[in-house]
């Protein structure tokens, strides 16, 4: 989801891909300047037929959708600074996959499995125990209530407060 470029370490998820085996396709939803480097990835890994890129999705009922319908999400970038996309794949009830270092990810736990950065093994091994575990509908819809934007900046304006009082 969002924005193909190298330090998203998408090549990383292509060959945790690999290493599944398996005939699971890998949706890219999103544009940006690694597009063809990740197709011809994909290409030289054999993965070529089971990739498939999409365009960026701005409506939000269709983006909820797209995470709950799909298997897995996947975010493989260990430089996010927050990274909404797991934690709105997380609250929509999506079984998610995030680098250790994504902030959101220590956020959205214990919906959430994460791997080493720039592990292409450890990253398969989530992304199975992610794909072996049923979805939690109970505990996404408690992290969506949570983490609505009007709580957070309230929280965030505590915490401001807080530092300056």
């Amino acid at each position: 989801m969002g924005r193909l470029a190298a330090d998203k370490r998408i090549g990383d998820l292509l060959e945790a891909i690999t290493r599944l085996g398996g005939a699971r396709e890998l949706v890219l939803i999103g544009a940006g300047p690694a597009r063809r480097a990740v197709a011809a990835r994909a290409a030289a890994l054999g993965l070529g037929s089971r990739v498939r890129f999409a365009p960026f999705v701005s409506d939000r009922d269709a983006l909820a959708r797209a995470y709950r319908e799909a298997s897995c999400v996947i975010d493989p970038g260990p430089f996010e600074t927050f990274g909404l996309v797991v934690l709105e794949a997380a609250a929509s009830g999506a079984r998610v996959v995030a680098c250790s270092s994504t902030p959101s990810a220590q956020v959205a736990a214990p919906l959430v499995e994460t791997f080493r950065a720039k592990d292409p093994e450890d990253l398969a091994l989530a992304i199975e125990r992610s794909l072996g575990r049923p979805g939690d509908a109970a505990a996404a819809m408690a992290l969506g209530d949570r983490l609505t934007w009007p709580r957070v900046f309230e929280a965030e304006l505590a915490d401001l407060e807080r530092v300056l009082g």
